[in-house]
Parts: C-alpha cells; structure tokens; sequence
C-alpha cells in the first residue's frame, strides 16, 4: 500500500491492476496517471476557486544541521472543502450511489461486512452517540415540561383602572 503516490508509481498500479483483468478482457479505468489526472481535473466543481496560504516552521530548531525544510517556506493550495462537498453532493451523478446514513452489513455465515466508509465502526459509533444524545436532550425536555405544568401556578388576574 502506498499513499501520495507518484506519476510513476500510479502508472505501476494501473499496470497491476490491468493484469488482474486480463483473464476478463476487461481494463481498468484509467490508462495512465495522466488519463487519471485529466479526469480529476475535468470533474465538475462548480467552479471552486483554488485558494493558498503560505507557511514555515516555527518550532524548536536543532542547534546545527537544520533540516532543509524547517527553514523553508511552503505553499499550500487547497479548495474550500465545504463547497466541493456542497457541489459534490449536488451533482445529480451522484444520485443514489451515495450512503448518507451508517449501517452494518452481515454476510450469510453472519460475518461483519466492510464495504466503505459508512459500513465502518467510526461511523456507526459516531450516529449512535449522536442519536443518544438527542434522546438525552428529548427526555430532558420532556420531564422539565411535565415538571413545569405541574408546578406552574395560574396567575391571578389582576384588573387595572
């Protein structure tokens, strides 16, 4: 397993990956990193501006021999993530193949199934967590209503001339 892969080493896996679909006359979907690069950057975004900050170290420096990097300053380039998950749910591709709730998934000897993020335990721990604190919160509500209307005294009327 290898994260922020390389041109090359991307090429490598498509290359890997295209010998495991031989044997089905199939291929996969990408012919090279550049192909797959194109496609990243022909997905709609709905026009998401990029954005960039810079940046540099300003922790504790070793006495000698400074890494390069911690006196370096770095720019960073990023979109807003919010918008592009705005415009990622929005894009009408997307309809219903998309989980937006978690769920757990059992094969039929009764095994636990991970498919993607939201058949994981972190998900399903998240909801539930949150879900029980919604319940709190109702409860709560409830007995401080019932409370109330118990000792809630009617007002007496008072007239004024």
């Amino acid at each position: 397993m290898r994260n922020q892969m390389s041109a090359g080493h991307i090429n490598t896996l498509l290359d890997l990956w295209a010998a495991t679909l031989i044997k089905h006359d199939d291929a996969p979907p990408f012919a090279s990193h550049r192909d797959l690069y194109d496609t990243i950057d022909s997905t709609p975004l709905g026009d998401v501006a990029w954005e960039s900050f810079s940046m540099s170290f300003n922790g504790v420096k070793p006495p000698e021999n400074v890494p390069p990097w911690m006196e370096a300053t770095h720019e960073v380039w990023f979109r807003d993530p919010r918008l592009l998950i705005h415009n990622m749910l929005a894009n009408p591709d997307f309809e219903g193949e998309m989980e937006y709730t978690p769920y757990r998934d059992y094969s039929s000897d009764d095994k636990r199934c991970f498919k993607n993020f939201f058949s994981g335990n972190w998900t399903w721990n998240q909801a539930v967590c949150f879900s029980m604190f919604l319940h709190a919160i109702y409860v709560f509500r409830t007995i401080y209503r019932t409370l109330l209307l118990k000792i809630k005294r009617p007002m007496d009327r008072c007239s004024f001339r």
